[in-house]
């Protein structure tokens, strides 16, 4: 297990809870996400591959169970806090008879059961698989349960935020050591390569990505890949990167000029960091997530600016890339301690993005910015250093 076993029963006690506000049995899990949330137990073969899957079902009462392929449930009956593994001999297709079993001993045969069907979720098994369960099981109400989930997963345990505070404190260090070292020649990929192993050096379990684009009139490339070209003298460099720890990943991006940023370039990278704060600073349990749209929008409209139209300005972050809430005005949610999110709106120009994206922690009273990487366009050298 990645963490106390206690981490793992309030994960469960509040799950019964919100299953029993949602009038909803049990919760199936065919998710990596959702199934190493809740299992604890994190492996690495059945998700790299279609072939077998790893399923929980989570009863409101009774005992949860796992669903393993044969050769792996010794391992996910050590390395779990849950006990009781069936095993599996499925490939190519999901073990529903295995699942049917399960339901009937677990009592659910006429239940309603939550599942990943809805807002930001995905089975982790096919749908022809989830129409074979549902056929096979006719008096089985199969419901979404993504409000349950998003309910548990928004709001982060301090153990939760200690994971992503590493993670940001990992790829801080990584970015300050690749810029002081990033020197005229080198290619986006040298760059990448570079950077990925300063993020296992600084600590990652595993890079996330490495998204970055350089060039005049290559900066609509916000998810580029890194590619051959060698940044010339005037191009911004600009990285989009995540290192993992313990599961949970940072997410922020930084950027250097090679040579050094014009005036304009650093007025503009200073606004933007200015209207990021504006929206940082209404951060408090309470506050809508829609309230720091509208206090970034205000100081970009001061500053006689219009972002870069993403519909949103910011995300959740945990175990995966983006998670709920959008920072966005279609957005309801209202903060809680707990929850992580990201702040990042952007302006695009043909000589740069301009953007300093910050992950941000909700405490008990206002904000701890997670992300601690200096705002500043840095300077790299635009010929070889003799």
């Amino acid at each position: 297990m990645n963490f106390p076993e206690s981490e793992f029963a309030g994960r469960y006690e509040r799950l019964r809870e919100e299953l029993e506000r949602a009038e909803i049995d049990a919760l199936l899990v065919t998710n990596e996400a959702n199934f190493n949330y809740f299992t604890g137990y994190i492996a690495a073969h059945p998700w790299v591959s279609y072939s077998r899957n790893l399923i929980a079902i989570l009863p409101r009462e009774g005992s949860p169970v796992l669903i393993a392929p044969e050769f792996l449930s010794a391992e996910a009956r050590s390395e779990s806090w849950i006990e009781r593994v069936y095993p599996s001999t499925d490939v190519g297709a999901a073990p529903i008879a295995v699942v049917a079993a399960a339901l009937w001993d677990l009592g659910l045969q006429s239940a309603r059961i939550g599942a990943e069907l809805g807002y930001e979720q995905r089975l982790g098994i096919s749908l022809r698989d989830f129409d074979r369960l549902r056929a096979e099981h006719p008096r089985v109400e199969f419901v979404d349960a993504s409000a349950v989930i998003w309910k548990l997963r928004m709001r982060k345990s301090a153990a939760e935020v200690d994971c992503l505070r590493d993670a940001c404190r990992v790829t801080d260090r990584a970015l300050a050591r690749l810029f002081a070292g990033m020197g005229a020649g080198m290619s986006e990929r040298d760059i990448a390569r570079r950077l990925g192993q300063l993020l296992l050096e600084e600590g990652a379990d595993r890079v996330g990505w490495i998204m970055m684009t350089s060039g005049r009139d290559q900066y609509h490339r916000t998810f580029g890949r890194p590619r051959t070209r060698v940044p010339e003298p005037g191009d911004m460099v600009w990285l989009d990167v995540s290192a993992i720890v313990n599961g949970y990943g940072a997410d922020f991006d930084r950027a250097a000029v090679v040579g050094g940023p014009t005036r304009e370039q650093q007025d503009l990278q200073r606004a933007v960091h200015e209207a990021t704060m504006a929206g940082i600073e209404v951060i408090r349990p309470g506050v809508a997530v829609g309230s720091i749209v509208a206090a970034v929008s205000d100081a970009l409209d001061r500053a006689g600016l219009q972002r870069l139209e993403a519909g949103r300005i910011g995300h959740g972050i945990g175990l995966q890339s983006s998670e709920p809430p959008d920072v966005a005005l279609t957005d309801a949610t209202v903060l809680e301690p707990g929850m992580v999110i990201t702040v990042e709106p952007a302006i695009v120009r043909d000589h740069g993005i301009y953007q300093v994206e910050q992950n941000v922690a909700v405490t008990g009273t206002g904000y701890e910015i997670l992300s601690r990487s200096s705002p500043e366009l840095r300077a790299t050298p635009a010929s070889p250093v003799q």
